[in-house]
């Protein structure tokens, strides 16, 4: 359970249309639209951005929704996440549930119960959720991703394979020093360590190393230099 800061009743709503300014503080509902900035620390029962915003301070929101593009120089903490768009966060982002539909930067941990993405990512910290479900559909990158239940697949499309192999920067694949969970489904994953019980290494993995315990497959693309059964 993320711990959100309740907010009480009788505040007032803030919000920002066209080109706004306004300062942090606790509200009811905060609504950016437009090209919008808040400077300061914001606490509120809802969030939500329709343009390009900016928060110069930490949210805490029991539900924070994004259409564009939102820069964030604080964490964050949010009962629920819906984002469609480009999300940069400095520090870390909890949520009980992330459902995310294109790209997040972020310097901090992601810890949530329920991590669903369509895009890509850049986490300099780990990424940690009961359950992950990753459809890439360019490079994502973390240095831990930990679980119960982890899925990750690849875009397939020709022209995404193309650009892969022209600009091996641009391959949509994870990229992480350690998995570690109860179920995992991999695709396209480059990874020194994978650790779980139940392990799939599918189509276009390169794993240094596996340790099961009780059941391992691997694509024949695939390659895994080490297998270890606990």
């Amino acid at each position: 359970m993320i711990g959100v800061e309740t907010v009480e009743a009788g505040l007032r709503d803030l919000s920002l249309q066209g080109t706004g300014k306004s300062g942090g503080g606790r509200f009811r509902r905060v609504t950016m639209e437009g090209i919008s900035t808040i400077n300061g620390n914001l606490v509120c029962e809802q969030f939500k951005l329709d343009g390009v915003g900016r928060v110069n301070g930490g949210i805490q929101a029991n539900f924070f929704e994004v259409h564009g593009v939102f820069r964030s120089q604080s964490g964050i903490k949010a009962h629920k996440v819906e984002a469609e768009g480009k999300l940069s966060v400095h520090g870390m982002f909890r949520s009980e549930t992330f459902a995310i539909n294109g790209l997040l930067k972020l310097t901090g941990d992601c810890v949530g119960e329920r991590f669903a993405m369509y895009g890509g990512f850049s986490m300099e910290g780990m990424l940690n959720a009961d359950t992950v479900e990753l459809d890439m559909q360019t490079r994502c990158a973390a240095k831990e991703i930990g679980g119960s239940i982890i899925r990750v697949r690849a875009a397939h499309g020709g022209w995404k394979r193309l650009i892969g192999w022209v600009v091996p920067a641009l391959r949509t694949e994870l990229v992480a020093e350690t998995i570690e969970g109860d179920e995992l489904t991999l695709e396209h994953v480059r990874a020194q360590v994978v650790r779980g019980r139940d392990v799939a290494i599918g189509a276009g993995c390169r794993i240094d190393r596996v340790e099961y315990t009780n059941t391992l497959t691997v694509h024949e693309t695939a390659i895994v230099k080490e297998r270890k059964q606990a």
